[in-house]
């Protein structure tokens, strides 16, 4: 990315100056920085194979968090010299002052840039945290105490509890509505056990995502039903 050119300059200079160092260590077979400069550069070669063998999902930050440390190692190396060089020279101290201020300087501003603005604001963000779980649940704790209350994980992920449980994504909801104080009771199904619904009273059932052969089954099952969409929340309501 763009804004990241600063980063990624003092982080090449810092690879750099590792292998230039790697390479001497070598020459002069000095087994300590051999050793340290050998770990730094496998450690930082083999952390980068998670995301380059997978295909799913790529690119995908969480298989390569295990090279954020040895990246900021690099970035401190190079950091280090280029003050060493600075310092050095009587004739580069001013050089060395407006460069440690300009430093200063231009991390603040990338870093809240990137995050405030860039990342922030950025409206793939909520479909990344799927905040249509968030939204469910406040849906759900907004409607009447006496609403009979339905919601049907057609989301995949690990039964909680392993094996027989409902699926890892209704954990959103059900910690948002744990955490209201109304504490609304709702009942968690699986789209294979909709024989499961009993329409008593003012009833509400809510799926997880969108899925128009789910959608069409309800129809069927419940045809008095009425059907809403709110901030991506879909919604049959029986009254």
């Amino acid at each position: 990315m763009k804004e990241c050119w600063f980063d990624k300059g003092i982080f090449l200079i810092g690879i750099f100056f590792s292998l230039r160092e790697l390479k001497n260590s070598i020459k002069s077979k000095n087994l300590l920085p051999i050793t340290c400069y050998s770990l730094l550069i496998t450690w930082f070669l083999a952390m980068l194979l998670p995301g380059i063998l997978t295909f799913e999902g790529i690119p995908h930050s969480l298989r390569v968090i295990g090279v954020i440390p040895v990246v900021y190692i690099f970035i401190a190396l190079a950091t280090e010299k280029i003050y060493q060089f600075l310092a050095s020279n009587t004739k580069t101290k001013p050089l060395l002052i407006f460069a440690c201020l300009f430093l200063l300087f231009a991390i603040s501003f990338s870093e809240f840039n990137k995050y405030f603005v860039k990342w922030g604001k950025n409206p793939e963000v909520k479909g990344a945290f799927t905040k249509r779980f968030y939204e469910i649940g406040e849906y759900l704790n907004s409607l009447p105490e006496d609403t009979q209350k339905y919601v049907i994980v057609n989301e995949l992920g690990v039964p909680v509890p392993y094996p027989d449980g409902i699926p890892m994504p209704a954990q959103t909801v059900m910690f948002v509505q744990t955490a209201s104080a109304k504490g609304q009771e709702t009942s968690y199904i699986l789209p294979e056990d909709l024989e499961k619904i009993k329409i008593n009273k003012r009833t509400v059932i809510v799926p997880m995502r969108y899925d128009e052969r789910l959608f069409f089954e309800l129809r069927e099952r419940f045809p008095q039903s009425e059907f809403q969409e709110k901030k991506e929340v879909w919604i049959f309501k029986i009254m």
